[in-house]
């Protein structure tokens, strides 16, 4: 029995109608095969010399049939269709990239195969987001072994990319804001976004190169995006997962870490959930939290309707950004700090507030860089001088 035979008898064992009469296995030009099932509709692949086969169906599988299918630009699928980042949206995997499908965006294709990773760390951000408060803050500060009073946005950061399966020898970057633009900018980067002389030159072991040389030969280079890019409103490759750096505190760089959850570029909305936060939480979350006491001006409260000194985006703007693009029922919480929350960023000049000069003490806020990781971050590899 062939691997799409054995696919085929698998997926009419996990419950798969299919009423097809005749299927055929059809040899492809490079060596590889496939079998389409008109039914579902789904197609089987298998790639030349490959064990496993498997299956794209659906939205996924227009969106893969536009790109060229196996001969185009993502190769072969190797996986099957799995769940994204939350229960309501979907990825298959190929060679060389991924395509993911939300109900709010359909198809999204990302041809670089570290999306999955980040799916996989943005599905942690929401598993704690749907945590009572005191348990996420709890959870991340055991699993992270932080000590009390401490801000922990970035040990939270820290927490969702090892659950992506990154290598704990970056995530030990991920304590604050320094760390990150060292790591999202190989050291070349300070807290002002000033070019500055490399503070080390991180190896790969045992070959001594150079780990910047060894990404770009993978053609999988960390990148980061700053803030001026950001305002001029060009279309940007955003996905669950990557990082974010908030300025708030008007100090010229960054402050505050979080982790995309949602880009909706249409809008230009951003989504973000964070450690230490103080933006939404789920109604659902409070409502297991305090049941029927579970009261308004006690618990949660309405979200102001006029932007914080510094921001041009006021609260309810965003309540309703959330609730109605990312479908979320969500409440301004009581009291507001303190846990993992949910909210975003409007990547507009007008919704991105900046001080007049780096060293301006006028309160501001803005998205300040938005980093990738490399796929080989998620790979285990030893390292001289992380």
């Amino acid at each position: 029995m062939s691997a799409i035979q054995v696919k085929l008898a698998q997926l009419r064992a996990n419950g798969w109608t299919i009423t097809d009469l005749f299927l055929v296995e059809t040899p492809l030009p490079d060596g590889g095969a496939m079998m389409i099932l008109p039914s579902v509709p789904a197609t089987i692949f298998q790639a030349p010399g490959a064990a496993m086969a498997f299956e794209v169906h659906g939205a996924i599988l227009g969106a893969y049939t536009a790109q060229g299918g196996p001969a185009g630009t993502l190769g072969y699928p190797e996986s099957d269709e799995v769940g994204w980042y939350d229960s309501h949206s979907r990825m298959s995997i190929f060679q060389r990239g991924v395509i993911g499908w939300t109900a709010a965006q359909g198809t999204i294709i990302h041809n670089d195969k570290v999306v999955h990773h980040l799916g996989l760390a943005a599905a942690r951000a929401y598993q704690l987001l749907n945590l009572a408060t005191a348990d996420a803050s709890a959870t991340v500060h055991r699993e992270e072994n932080i000590a009390a009073g401490v801000n922990w946005c970035g040990y939270a950061l820290a927490n969702m990319m090892k659950a992506g399966g990154m290598d704990k020898a970056h995530t030990a970057l991920f304590a604050n804001t320094q760390g990150l633009l060292d790591y999202g900018s190989y050291y070349t980067l300070d807290i002002y976004g000033a070019s500055r002389p490399r503070a080390r030159v991180t190896k790969m072991l045992p070959s001594g190169l150079d780990i910047r040389d060894a990404h770009s030969a993978r053609r999988s280079q960390r990148r980061i995006v700053l803030w001026p890019e950001i305002q001029r409103e060009t279309p940007l490759d955003i996905a669950p997962g990557d990082i974010v750096l908030v300025d708030h505190d008007a100090g010229g760089g960054p402050d505050h870490i979080q982790i995309v959850y949602h880009w909706h570029p249409a809008q230009r909305v951003l989504t973000t959930i964070d450690g230490n936060g103080g933006s939404f939480v789920l109604r659902s979350v409070l409502e297991r939290q305090f049941g029927a006491q579970l009261r308004p001006n006690v618990h949660f409260r309405p979200a102001p309707t006029t932007p914080a000194a510094g921001s041009a985006v006021a609260p309810a703007t965003k309540q309703q950004h959330l609730r109605a693009l990312d479908g979320l029922d969500v409440l301004w919480p009581m009291p507001q700090a303190g846990y993992v929350s949910i909210g975003c960023h409007v990547l507009t000049a007008a919704g991105q507030v900046n001080p007049p000069a780096p060293t301006s003490t006028a309160p501001h806020s803005r998205v300040f860089a938005i980093i990738r990781p490399s796929i080989m971050d998620f790979e285990h590899h030893r390292y001289q001088n992380i």
